[in-house]
């Protein structure tokens, strides 16, 4: 039995919730049921939730937005798997650093720290090397230009 699936069983967990920042920093994953989940498999996110804008939307401007959407493996790191404490009935959430950095960083086409910390917290880093860097890398958070 693998390391997260014995955490599942000792701590009577039935649900895995899998959670990502988008690029507002906003959370978003999935859950699913804690007899599915495997170490080795994980679980598969689309890769557009990196889009999806602070409102939820979607950018005006889809050229982002491969027609074929691509999913994303999250793979569970049995160092970051917690109880959830304010759930109902016993949840276990992961975080996947790695992969998440990953998508950011093809999505955002710059450098991206991800650092998974204790209870779902954690920090996000998004490198810009210029001002229009910065610009660009706002815009395809934001969906708009930024104008602030």
């Amino acid at each position: 039995m693998s390391q997260i699936q014995q955490f599942l069983k000792d701590h009577s967990i039935t649900e895995v919730e899998a959670i990502v920042p988008d690029m507002a920093g906003i959370a978003r994953g999935k859950v699913m049921p804690g007899d599915k989940y495997a170490e080795d498999e994980g679980m598969r996110l689309p890769e557009s939730i990196f889009l999806q804008t602070v409102n939820g939307g979607y950018p005006e401007d889809d050229s982002s937005i491969h027609p074929s959407e691509i999913d994303i493996d999250l793979t569970g790191d049995p160092k970051t798997i917690r109880v959830v404490p304010w759930a109902a009935e016993p949840t276990a959430q992961s975080t996947d650093a790695r992969r998440v950095e990953d998508a950011l960083r093809r999505r955002l086409g710059t450098d991206v720290r991800l650092t998974a910390k204790r209870r779902g917290r954690g920090n996000l880093v998004i490198s810009y090397y210029s001002n229009d860097d910065l610009a660009r890398v706002l815009e395809l958070i934001l969906g708009a230009p930024f104008d602030g």
